[in-house]
């Protein structure tokens, strides 16, 4: 980062994620080992991890095994830190997030001295 000159403000987020992800993974890829196993092991690992969080919602409460081993499967974690978009109003959106830990805000952001201008949702989640 010091070769490319990076911000500390983005070098501070760049740690914080590194951090982070450390913190929640140890350093291993699930995806990555998953990987190296047949599908039916991955499925059941993943199954086994998500199922809970994926039939919390609603049109999936009561949805067959074979759909959410097949859903949990393609599932990518994604980690954000405070003040991160997952994505930004007028987006297409191709994407469906489940919060695993932590809080999320839906809202129209204007900056204000007390953050979104508008929050529209605020979302909960913790293990």
């Amino acid at each position: 980062m010091r070769f490319h000159r990076v911000p500390p403000v983005i070098r501070d987020k760049l740690h914080g994620y590194h951090d982070l992800r450390f913190a929640i993974s140890q350093g291993f890829d699930l995806q990555e080992i998953a990987g190296l196993f047949p599908r039916n092991v991955q499925e059941d690992t993943f199954f086994f991890m998500y199922e809970h969080i994926v039939r919390q919602v609603p049109m999936f409460a009561a949805t067959d095994n074979n759909f959410i081993r097949a859903l949990v499967r393609i599932l990518k974690p994604q980690v954000l830190l405070e003040g991160d978009y997952a994505f930004r109003f007028g987006e297409m959106g191709d994407t469906m997030f489940f919060v695993q830990t932590g809080s999320v805000q839906i809202g129209m952001f204007r900056p204000t001295a007390e953050g979104f201008s508008s929050v529209y949702a605020t979302i909960e989640s913790g293990m």
